[in-house]
């Protein structure tokens, strides 16, 4: 069967049988053996259903009569609370009126006969005919003022010509000519359909670049209106391509059990709805304006193609209808954070719209580095996500059988480097920009340390990635440690050194003939490389204990007024031969 239908019901006839079709003759109407037939075959695959085996209290179903035979579109859910205990619920006096209501609103909803969604700003709302509520003025504005005139069309566009010229031409939509498109929908209503368009991504919000003020208008982009001319952008050459492949779940279990798919096989056996590619620019927008404070009309965009800004990471998604999936163009370094975004943004639209559909990150297995609109390959792909994909793959320090070869780990930290989170990535490199110095403390100084550095180590400056040392993803097993933090950072630019007062605290014992305090050698190493211009700069981030209970709004105290830990004023005045003794050999 195809992706897009869970099952097909072959015809079995009398005379002919086996076909993936029913051949009805529709000048015989209810007399044609073949429509009895299809209609016989329709009840059998409904009443196998689990959703028609479940069962569910007889007093739903009557609310559930009463309520379909309204013939408004919607009603409130303090009306469905009243057509509910009219028919006995609540069923036990254990559950409060309100939280049945929702559960049977909930349940109906599933099956598609309304529509409720628990949520601020919609709970209040039950739709009866989702179609008529919903498509209807839908429809209204995601179509093609050029093909299909609408009597509200002619309204708006003799009223507001220039308003209606943006939404026409660039899908650009003033809240003031909602009243005009959906004059046939009760207007107490307006609100939540502009919210529930919203929520499916029919509708993105556009944010003002100026100040906000009562005269300025509230606008939307329409995704599916913009221009089909691609973006101006489209000759830039990207750094790296991965593509986002889309399959029903039981396809995209098949392809992640090995990790890797070849394209002919996502184009033989994936499925990509035409919504999904919208859907996924809709959000793409949203964060773009959260990150870039960039205007609409600067924002590159085309119906298949669109040019991306998150703050300083640049990409582009273009729509493969025929390949079954979303080239993406990495046009930066920041190619792994890019991937893992737009896959949890598609996953989003896949919840919201198609939750039988899966989708993952194909690589070229070669390593995805460039452009691949123009150069020949053979489509095998290395899937990023799954039990067997490349990011836990390298997790588990394991080997990638691909086809008939196996890439060892040294081998796909290579090839792959640019996918990789920044904590699989190769260990020890030639040059950093960022040395985070920590004393492991297993609290608040090593979740904080892990946070800067996942947070640097996917920060640009000029279209390059922060190199960032940190000890317990760089440093390689079977090696000299000391040596090797301490050539690190001899090679940075920068070091940052996490001061709490539990990071002096086992400072406060030192002595002359005391073992080697490696947080300490590490500030005095940073010292005598500052001193002679080899580290340029150091940044120290200071703070005092975590606390559970907030004081005067703050979980964290000063470290310089909290006299309750060790201050460097505690620590004792004492040279620790040993480790000015490793410091000097060090630094020859």
């Amino acid at each position: 069967s195809h992706p897009a239908w869970r099952l097909v019901v072959p015809y079995k006839g009398k005379q002919v049988s086996g076909l993936n079709f029913y051949p009805v003759d529709n000048t015989k109407s209810r007399d044609d053996e073949v429509l009895c037939d299809l209609m016989e075959a329709m009840q059998r695959t409904i009443e196998e259903e689990a959703y028609v085996q479940k069962k569910v209290p007889l007093k739903w179903i009557a609310a559930f009569e009463d309520f379909r035979s309204d013939t408004r579109t919607a009603i409130t859910f303090a009306e469905l609370c009243g057509i509910a205990q009219k028919h006995g619920l609540p069923s036990s006096p254990d559950i409060s009126l309100e939280n049945e209501v929702k559960y049977m609103a909930t349940y109906f909803s599933g099956l598609g006969f309304i529509l409720y969604l628990d949520e601020p700003s919609l709970s209040d709302l039950v739709v009866l005919d989702p179609g008529r509520f919903m498509i209807g003025p839908a429809t209204k504005l995601v179509c093609k003022p050029s093909l299909h005139v609408v009597k509200e069309h002619a309204v708006a566009r003799k009223k507001y010509p220039e308003l209606y010229e943006q939404y026409a031409f660039r899908g650009i939509l003033d809240k003031r000519l909602l009243p005009i498109f959906w004059a046939d929908s009760d207007p107490t209503h307006h609100e939540e359909l502009e919210v529930l368009m919203i929520k499916y991504g029919l509708l993105v919000p556009l944010i003002s670049t100026t100040a906000p003020s009562a005269d300025t208008p509230e606008q939307y982009l329409l995704p599916a209106l913009l221009p089909k001319k691609p973006p101006t952008t489209q000759l830039v050459e990207a750094l790296f391509t991965c593509f986002l492949l889309f399959a029903s779940k039981d396809v995209m279990d098949r392809w992640e059990r090995p990790g890797h798919v070849k394209l002919s096989e996502v184009v033989q056996k994936g499925f990509f709805p035409s919504g999904v590619f919208v859907r996924l620019l809709g959000k793409a927008i949203s964060k773009m304006q959260e990150t870039s404070n960039r205007a609409v009309e600067n924002m590159d965009l085309g119906a298949d193609c669109a040019h991306v800004f998150y703050g300083k990471h640049l990409f582009r998604l273009t729509s493969l209808r025929d390949q079954n999936c979303v080239r993406l163009e990495i046009l930066v370094e920041s190619s792994q954070l890019v991937a893992q975004t737009v896959l949890e943004q598609a996953r989003a639209v896949l919840a919201e719209c198609v939750k039988n559909l899966r989708c993952n990150i194909g690589v070229p297995a070669d390593g995805g580095r460039g452009s691949y609109r123009d150069v020949e390959w053979d489509g095998l792909m290395v899937l990023l996500d799954g039990e067997r994909g490349l990011w836990r793959t390298v997790e588990r320090k394991e080997a990638l059988a691909l086809g008939l070869k196996d890439l060892t780990l040294p081998r796909l930290r290579e090839l792959f480097e640019g996918f990789l989170p920044p904590n699989l990535r190769s260990g020890l490199l030639a040059l950093y920009d960022v040395f985070l110095s920590y004393r492991w403390t297993r609290g608040l100084d090593d979740d904080l340390t892990e946070g800067l550095f996942f947070s640097l180590s996917n920060s640009l400056v000029n279209g390059k990635l922060l190199r960032v040392f940190l000890d317990k993803h760089r440093l390689e097993d079977g090696r000299d440690f000391q040596t090797d933090f301490a050539l690190a950072l001899a090679h940075s630019r920068m070091i940052v050194p996490v001061v709490s007062h539990k990071a002096l605290a086992r400072m406060q014992a030192l002595g002359p003939d005391s073992d080697i305090d490696n947080l300490m050698l590490e500030w005095t190493l940073a010292v005598a490389l500052l001193q002679c211009g080899v580290l340029q700069s150091c940044f120290p981030v200071i703070f005092g204990k975590f606390q559970l209970e907030s004081v005067d709004g703050s979980f964290v105290t000063n470290f310089f007024s909290d006299s309750s830990g060790t201050r460097p004023l505690d620590l004792p005045l004492v040279s620790c031969s040993k480790l000015a003794g490793k410091a000097r050999e060090l630094l020859a």
